[in-house]
């Protein structure tokens, strides 16, 4: 970026007798340690020009008018150290010297401003030069001020915001620290990434303003019974870590968890798999990163009903005027039902029955937890002898209606 002023519209104000480059020489250190920018003239056809680093300059006279006591007293400070260096000398006025206030430009840089004074040592033929920008500067008090944006409870750093449309950005404490004190009882916008504007007010003795931007997931959790609500069923939410939630006399809680968010304190798009577990049941859900965005689990449990014993075989009569070849008799069968203390069935487990004929035989119910064995492998009033034990994976698989003991 450069400033252009035409020849014949500016007087300069240095003396002939002193070269510029000599000037520029003695101010480029002092101008640097007081980081103020005094860019060296250029001399063009007709005109003479001032360059800048970067496009993105504001003149002071462009301005937001609520920033301007900010940048005038941080100007006014800088300029100190060059003035006190320079006490005495025929440059201390000049070098400050304008044509107007709109030569000073400014533009955010970090937590600081870079401030730039251009045509530096010029002004118009008919006006007076500029040297202050002190008139902005009121009487008002003036508060230091500290800016940061937490997510779950925790400062972000690096993170990028509009302070009335300038770019600004916190450092790696996550706070922004105003280059300039501002004047009390002030108002400010600030916009962050999403759009979203939070007004910001200068108070006296405040030196921190702290914006919470989490975003959160509310769950939702319904459980029933045989279409009666399941009151007080701990449910486990995992989710950015474990969390427990019991439900109410409707059957139904709920929790508010923050999202999972990347450096710059944006939700991540991929969010973690959020999954619900509620007695031996577990739902998983992904949630899409939307802003205050629902899950909803529901459960629904069933009584399992205790089977009835299958119906005896009909006995079969002898037909003794039958005439036809005798017919072998049927097999009959002995039914061995186990079950758990509740009294409910426990399907496909192995057991060991043993017999005096057999010995010992391994055999396994079925889905009802029934098993069948020939009547002939007993004797005549022989008492069954059965044993079998639960196994952790059994248990895992089976909802078990009395847990007391492993073995039965």
């Amino acid at each position: 970026m450069n400033v252009k002023l035409q020849i014949s519209t500016i007087t300069p104000l240095l003396d002939k007798n002193i070269p510029e480059d000599m000037v520029c020489k003695i101010l480029r250190p002092i101008a640097k340690q007081a980081n103020l920018l005094f860019p060296e003239v250029k001399t063009g056809v007709g005109y003479l020009q001032w360059d800048l680093p970067g496009s993105d300059w504001v003149s002071f006279a462009n301005c937001d008018e609520n920033l301007k006591e900010s940048i005038a007293e941080a100007y006014q400070q800088r300029k100190e150290i060059i003035v006190s260096t320079l006490k005495g000398s025929p440059l201390e006025t000049v070098v400050f010297s304008v044509p107007d206030e709109k030569f000073i430009y400014f533009r955010p840089n970090g937590i600081n401003w870079d401030i730039a004074v251009t045509a530096w040592g010029y002004k118009y033929p008919d006006k007076p030069a500029i040297n202050e920008l002190s008139t902005w500067i009121t009487k008002s008090k003036l508060q230091d001020i500290n800016i940061g944006f937490k997510w779950n409870g925790i400062l972000i750093p690096n993170f990028e915001f509009k302070l009335n449309g300038l770019q600004r950005q916190t450092l790696e404490n996550g706070l922004f620290i105003m280059d300039g004190k501002l004047p009390v009882n002030n108002c400010y916008s600030i916009e962050i990434h999403s759009g979203e504007t939070y007004p910001l007010k200068v108070e006296e003795g405040r030196l921190e303003y702290i914006y919470d931007i989490t975003q959160y997931i509310q769950i939702e959790i319904f459980a029933k019974q045989d279409d009666t609500p399941l009151r007080g069923c701990v449910c486990e939410i995992n989710f950015n870590g474990l969390h427990k939630v019991t439900t109410d006399e409707q059957g139904s809680a709920s929790l508010k968890l923050p999202m999972e968010f990347n450096l710059i304190g944006i939700p991540q798009l991929s969010q973690p798999v959020c999954s619900v577990s509620c007695l031996t049941e577990k739902q998983e859900k992904k949630p899409t990163g939307n802003k205050d965005e629902q899950l909803r689990f529901e459960f629904t449990f069933k009584t399992e009903q205790k089977p009835e014993p299958p119906a005896p075989e009909p006995p079969i009569k002898e037909d003794k005027n039958n005439e036809e070849p005798d017919i072998p008799e049927e097999a009959k069968f002995v039914y061995i039902f186990l079950q758990d203390y509740g009294g409910f069935p426990l399907p496909e487990i192995e057991f060991v029955l043993t017999t005096k004929k057999k010995g010992k035989i391994t055999l396994t119910t079925d889905k009802e937890g029934v098993c069948s064995v020939p009547q002939e492998w007993f004797t005549h009033k022989e008492k069954m002898k059965i044993s079998f034990s639960i196994s952790p994976e059994y248990q895992e698989k089976h909802d078990l209606h009395n847990k007391r003991t492993k073995n039965k």
